[in-house]
């Protein structure tokens, strides 16, 4: 009797749970590329080093792999890996132990807009190469 009334709710927990896990593999799929940055956004990011301070950061080209990040700006190259969260929080973990963190208020095959966390529109718009 509790198997007829339990089974609807782990087919749908489970439904739930499958469809948010593809939402975010498509995500992923379409954040792997190379971007550059679209002229049209002209703001500067801000940076988290995990201390409380924060310092402005600018780039130019994004190159992403399915685990690994290469950004650049106009006199440096960086290196690390990136990571989603909540399929449209994208973290990325630099080599030199900085942390950027965005919201992906857009993304698809041609576009993708990153907002810094805590500011009320996007603020860096990259269009893909």
């Amino acid at each position: 009797m509790i198997f007829k009334f339990l089974t609807p709710i782990f087919i749908l927990f489970f439904a739930t749970y499958s469809s948010a896990q593809s939402e975010k593999l498509d995500y992923k799929n379409l954040l792997i590329g190379k971007w550059e940055y679209n002229i049209a956004y002209d703001t500067i990011a801000v940076v988290d080093d995990g201390k409380n301070r924060s310092e402005n950061f600018f780039f130019t080209d994004m190159k992403i792999s399915k685990d690994k990040i290469k950004i650049s700006d106009y006199n440096e190259k960086l290196d690390g890996h990136w990571e989603l969260k909540n399929y449209n929080q994208l973290f990325i973990y630099l080599k030199n132990k900085k942390v950027l963190k965005y919201s992906i208020t857009t993304l698809d095959n041609e576009n993708i807009e990153l907002q810094i966390f805590g500011f009320p529109i996007p603020t860096l718009g990259f269009k893909r190469k």
